[in-house]
């Protein structure tokens, strides 16, 4: 359905708004990212400070042969590399940080500078999704199913990516989704999972059972079952009301 008059003039407004709202989430966002950047190196300090510090003990007090050593680093390595450890949390800060802030930098203002040049045609953040799942196309011989390409097969790893789009766009502006803009996940960073998110539901981080502290990429997730859950009810529907 194609907005009215009316609903594209309160949508520039949107849009102006944005904007606006843009330069303020630019400082937090950059000022969280010189904060967890300096973390980052002093965490990268430390560790290499204490990885010295092991070293040197280790050849100070060690009383076996070189070869024994050597053959010890090397299984050490290889467990190592089975077992590799998790992401700081000062990385995982950072590169949040740094990702929110190419998106305000970079990616929305081409949007919304479009949509504030073009009012009676922008690009619509505020639709209804009405798409449902079509029958699967028959396997054509000549294609490998492994590439999977859109044009020639229904992949499910694309019914959802214009909506979740929409959607992460809209999560952006307070102007747009109100106090979902004002997440703790989407602003603080993977920070907030571990005051906030972990200490409530543990180590479960793929339900969402938080709405307002799950980690974005959770969010996310979330987004994308909703978005399936509710496509297959048009589906139903579709079906039932055709019959």
């Amino acid at each position: 359905m194609t907005p009215g008059t009316a609903r594209l003039v309160v949508y520039w407004f949107q849009m102006l708004l944005c904007a606006c709202e843009s330069f303020p989430r630019i400082v937090f966002h950059a000022v969280g990212f010189l904060l967890a950047g300096s973390w980052l190196l002093l965490n990268m300090l430390v560790s290499a400070s204490v990885a010295a510090l092991s070293r040197w003990l280790s050849k100070c007090l060690s009383t076996q042969s070189q070869s024994d050593t050597l053959a010890r680093t090397d299984q050490m390595a290889k467990a190592g590399k089975k077992n590799t450890p998790p992401v700081p949390l000062a990385e995982q800060q950072f590169h949040h940080h740094r990702w929110h802030v190419y998106v305000y930098v970079e990616l929305t203002p081409k949007i919304l500078l479009d949509n504030l040049r073009n009012p009676w045609r922008p690009f619509f953040a505020d639709g209804v999704e009405v798409e449902i799942f079509r029958p699967d196309m028959p396997p054509d011989p000549h294609i490998n199913s492994d590439c999977c390409p859109r044009e020639s097969c229904s992949c499910k790893c694309f019914n959802h990516v214009e909506e979740i789009t929409v959607r992460y766009f809209r999560a952006q502006f307070f102007a747009l989704s109100g106090c979902r803009s004002l997440q703790c996940g989407a602003c603080l960073g993977p920070c907030s999972t571990q005051c906030c998110y972990t200490p409530c539901f543990g180590g479960d981080e793929e339900s969402g059972h938080c709405k307002a502290c799950e980690p974005e990429g959770v969010r996310i997730n979330r987004w994308v079952h909703e978005a399936d859950e509710r496509k297959r009810e048009r589906t139903v529907q579709f079906f039932y009301e055709a019959s």
